[in-house]
């Protein structure tokens, strides 16, 4: 009797015992979920401080950086708004003295106030010419910025170098010129083009000495900002591009190529005919397109010579500028290419024909008929008087 008792009360105790267990089960997720709710809490409410305090930062940040370039604005336009003749008054000089004095004192302390200065004194010389930008550089200069911005060149961060490379170079500060003439040759990109510019506008002598150093490909937006600068100095200052038609680097070859031709150096043509025996592609192209906008009828026989294993880009070159260039002897052959299964090949053959008046004309008539694919609506259109 006393067994069969026994078992009832095991089955009790067990359950008993398992609910135990869950309910402490319980407990313990309930305080998990409450710490992570405290937790979430404590981040959302850190986050929002964080945000309120980045928010005030930015905002007294943003005033600040207004009310100090409104005071900069009345220096600056202080100076450079005045009449050129009260520029030099002992008056005017005594202002001035008395006013960057001022600015030293309260405002310039700062060297993020040293910064905005330099920005704003930047974009003013860049947007005026004549006595205006002359009167922005010498206050530049007084105010020691130029010293600062000579300081950047040495630091690590090359971004900070390019564009203090690039201020120098737009304020004048020759005594930049050697720091930055080593930096023509830096592995980065940015500054090296930075510095090559630089050294073009501040150098006296050598300004083009980078270019026959230099081992990086010249890409076409490096060449553009070169030639725009180039375009600027005194006629006095440009050299005789030809003498780095000889560098191992095919851009820089071709770059002078281009500026033998922006600044008309026909002098240079019996050189250009020489890279016609180049073995770049590039520069075979370049000096063919030059030697035709030289109308350098010399060059005829040496153009035909390349032709024949020219890429096809090439070969249109060189038929613009038999166009250009070449003798009526040549009438034959481009009647030759005008025959070509290549359709872009025969079109600037014929428009190379009628270059050359009369006979070129006769040519195309004679092939107006013409079976082969293509030739007959190329003469049609070449022939058309619109044109």
């Amino acid at each position: 009797m006393s067994s069969v008792l026994a078992q009832p009360n095991e089955a009790s105790a067990s359950v008993v015992s398992f609910i135990e267990k869950e309910l402490e089960a319980t407990d313990l997720l309930i305080k998990i979920c409450i710490v992570l709710i405290i937790l979430f809490i404590v981040l959302f409410i850190s986050f929002f401080i964080t945000l309120m305090v980045a928010r005030t930062t930015h905002r007294h940040r943003d005033h600040y950086e207004k009310s100090l370039k409104e005071k900069y604005e009345l220096l600056l336009t202080g100076i450079i708004f005045n009449d050129e003749d009260d520029l030099e008054t002992e008056e005017f000089l005594e202002s001035k003295k008395r006013v960057i004095s001022h600015f030293k004192k309260h405002y310039l302390h700062l060297r993020k106030n040293r910064a905005y200065l330099r920005e704003h004194i930047l974009l003013l010389h860049k947007n005026f010419a004549g006595t205006a930008a002359d009167v922005l550089r010498k206050l530049y200069i007084e105010l020691k910025l130029d010293k600062e911005a000579i300081r950047e060149l040495n630091s690590p961060d090359w971004g900070i170098q390019a564009n203090a490379v690039k201020e120098l170079a737009q304020l004048g500060i020759t005594a930049a010129a050697k720091k930055i003439k080593r930096r023509t040759q830096h592995e980065n990109h940015t500054l090296r083009i930075e510095a090559q510019v630089a050294s073009i506008i501040l150098e006296t002598k050598d300004r083009f000495s980078f270019l026959g150093k230099d081992k990086n490909v010249l890409t076409e937006w490096h060449q553009l900002n070169l030639s725009q600068v180039i375009d600027k100095l005194d006629a006095e200052d440009i050299p005789q591009f030809k003498q780095w038609f000889s560098s191992t680097n095919d851009s820089v070859v071709q770059f002078c190529i281009k500026m033998t031709l922006q600044f008309d150096q026909f002098e240079s043509t019996n050189d250009l005919i020489n890279l016609l025996k180049h073995p770049s592609q590039l520069v075979v192209g370049e000096a063919a397109k030059v030697l035709g906008e030289f109308g350098a009828t010399d060059a005829d026989v040496a153009l035909l010579n390349v032709y024949r294993d020219a890429e096809n880009w090439v070969k249109i070159r060189i038929l613009n500028a038999l166009g250009k260039c070449g003798t009526h002897e040549i009438i034959p052959f481009l009647q030759q290419q005008l025959l070509q299964n290549d359709i872009d090949i025969a079109f600037e053959a014929g428009k190379a024909l009628r270059l050359f008046g009369n006979e070129g004309i006769d040519t195309l008539k004679a092939n107006l008929s013409s079976p082969l694919y293509g030739v007959s609506n190329i003469c049609q259109h070449l022939l058309d008087e619109r044109i």
